[in-house]
């Protein structure tokens, strides 16, 4: 048995040559949808006001422009599957809302931009913000009736953060 060798370049260009010799191709890559948010909507359940009909999955991102993306009022902690969710105004200047209703408990979005929008918690009790947050234009954390919210998340980018009383 001879050893051919020859100069193809990258490993997937190599790859895809050995796949080709058998008589077989390489699978075209995935690549991440822009999912987005077409009524008020819920954190991680399929079907409710994403366009996909499904849930926020890994490798998709998440729009929601001028809508609620509700958390479940749930007994532990809740992690946004998508890899990015962004909330951002309408054209109109609605800002989106980031609404946590998870009493004590976290709520994670490992990258949750945050465009002219608002993080609200409507529970009576502590829920915390965690994750990485980039803010554009500006974040409003607003806790609604005289609740608290605990922001334990990584906060950074161009924008201004306004806090309300008990963030």
């Amino acid at each position: 048995m001879k050893t051919f060798r020859f100069a193809l370049g990258s490993p997937s260009r190599l790859a895809s040559v050995a796949l080709a010799s058998l008589g077989l191709s390489a699978a075209p890559s995935l690549q991440a949808a822009d999912i987005y948010l077409t009524t008020n909507g819920d954190f991680g359940a399929p079907g409710n006001g994403w366009e996909s009909g499904g849930a926020p999955v890994a490798g998709n991102n998440y729009f929601s422009v001028g809508f609620r993306v509700v958390t479940p009022n749930a007994n532990s902690n809740q992690t946004f599957a998508g890899d990015s969710l962004t909330l951002s105004a309408n054209g109109s200047n609605v800002g989106a809302v980031l609404e946590i209703r998870q009493g004590f408990f976290a709520t994670i979005v490992n990258d949750l931009r945050i465009n002219n929008s608002f993080v609200r918690n409507t529970t009576g009790f502590n829920p915390a913000l965690q994750g990485n947050v980039t803010v554009t234009g500006f974040a409003s954390f607003n806790p609604t009736l005289g609740r608290n919210l605990r922001i334990t998340a990584v906060v950074g980018g161009t924008g201004e953060v306004r806090a309300r009383a008990g963030v």
